[in-house]
């Protein structure tokens, strides 16, 4: 049997063909399907045919009939919403496009978290945008074998002083001169590959951290502003010890599913009862609110029942119904359907299972340089919310992604980056 080396240019490849993939994979997993089945669904290729892979040298007819099923399937969509076709017209006609005309997929992948109720993202879109016109030049500076005009790309976009940057949001001074550095002595597409997925991965948080900022201080104006994604990001127990070799038997991971599910709790009491529950909700109160039994709510808490977006919504209904029987929908607080988004592509971005969805790792968000990347976001855009003065309850304030103990092996050197810590079962 031959084996195939894996290089470093093959890796740059695998980095690109993935960030260019993540969008409509992330839909597909919102939604509750996998990624070849929805792939197929939306355009109309075989299993077979979606499964070979290389979907980006077609022939014009074939790129023709994909594009008319893609279209006939977002017609069909948006017709189960209630839109008529100029809705759909309309919302075909102002989707994002990049430069050349092609489809900007992260910038897309935005717009549809957009909410016909007025909540609008335009910030996070165009900064989204500026992402997918980064991807293209990448992509297009590979397909030429030009390493050093791929450094100089990422150089420009990521690190000049003239240029809205992706990186240094977060990056120290003394951080920031040293990825200059490597970024300019990156000769060969192995010094590219060892440095790519540091930087794409930031690149990537630091768009969840301006939807955050974006999405945040339109839907929570009443609250003061705060990095509230960092709420349904995976947390490890807080008397986990690295040290002590204590085995945590339950919990070790509040994935971010059930932390979706104890924020909605939270809101929608607060919504209601103009105050917040004193402690996070179990799982028997969030089961009777939103009409689940125990068990069932457990298995959403231990991960192995999946949450689609629209699972999410119903439970948001059942939720207000439970604080305000009486209540119809379109008297209810609008659902905060990023929330679910995020939770549900976190969850399954961070959190790696067995196949039978036991807990094997978790991938943990650094803390701190998030905070440092939304409010960062936050600095570079103007808030034109009303002035907030409801604080969030103790117990969420309170919350860490990381353990006591993890904290300190963070402290004293032992580990350098959070975002890179993972705990395995």
């Amino acid at each position: 049997m031959s084996v195939v080396e894996v290089t470093g240019r093959s890796k740059v490849k695998h980095l690109l063909d993935v960030l260019n993939q993540l969008p409509i994979i992330k839909l597909a997993k919102i939604l509750g399907k996998s990624e070849r089945s929805f792939l197929s669904e939306i355009t109309g290729l075989s299993l077979a045919r979606i499964a070979k892979g290389s979907l980006d040298n077609l022939r014009p007819s074939t790129a023709r009939r994909i594009e008319t099923c893609a279209l006939a399937w977002g017609r069909l969509k948006a017709k189960e919403k209630g839109w008529t076709e100029e809705d759909f017209s309309a919302y075909i006609a102002s989707n994002p496009k990049m430069k050349n005309g092609e489809v900007a997929s992260w910038a897309n992948f935005i717009y549809s978290l957009q909410s016909t109720d007025g909540l609008l993202l335009p910030l996070t879109i165009s900064y989204a945008l500026e992402i997918d016109e980064l991807i293209f030049s990448l992509s297009k500076a590979f397909n030429a074998n030009d390493c050093k005009n791929f450094s100089q790309l990422i150089l420009k976009a990521a690190f000049s002083e003239h240029e809205k940057n992706f990186v240094c949001l977060s990056a120290t001074y003394a951080e920031k001169e040293i990825l200059i550095d490597s970024w300019h002595s990156a000769a060969d597409w192995d010094a590219i590959a060892s440095l790519l997925p540091e930087l794409s991965d930031n690149i990537l948080i630091s768009l969840y951290a301006a939807l955050d900022v974006e999405w945040s201080r339109q839907y929570l104006k009443l609250i003061m502003p705060m990095p509230v994604f960092l709420w349904i990001a995976p947390r490890v127990h807080e008397n986990l010890d690295l040290t002590s070799g204590t085995n945590i038997k339950r919990n070790l991971i509040y994935r971010p599913v059930r932390r979706l599910l104890e924020l909605s709790y939270a809101l929608v009491h607060w919504h209601y009862r103009k105050r917040w529950p004193a402690t996070p909700a179990g799982r028997s109160a969030i089961g009777l609110a939103i009409d689940l039994s125990d068990a069932e709510v457990g298995n959403y808490f231990d991960g192995t029942r999946k949450l689609t977006i629209g699972a999410y919504q119903s439970y948001w209904i059942n939720l207000c119904r439970h604080f305000r029987p009486s209540c119809q929908t379109s008297d209810m607080p609008m659902c905060p359907s990023v929330l679910g988004v995020v939770a549900i592509i976190w969850q399954w971005l961070m959190i790696k299972t067995t196949e039978k969805s036991k807990f094997k790792s978790a991938h943990l968000l650094d803390e701190d340089d998030y905070k440092r990347q939304w409010q960062g976001h936050r600095n570079n855009w103007p808030d034109q919310a009303p002035s907030s003065d409801v604080a969030w309850p103790d117990w969420l304030l309170n919350q860490s992604l990381l353990s006591d103990s993890m904290r300190s092996s963070q402290s004293s050197g032992l580990s350098s980056s959070p975002r890179e810590c993972q705990y395995s079962s």
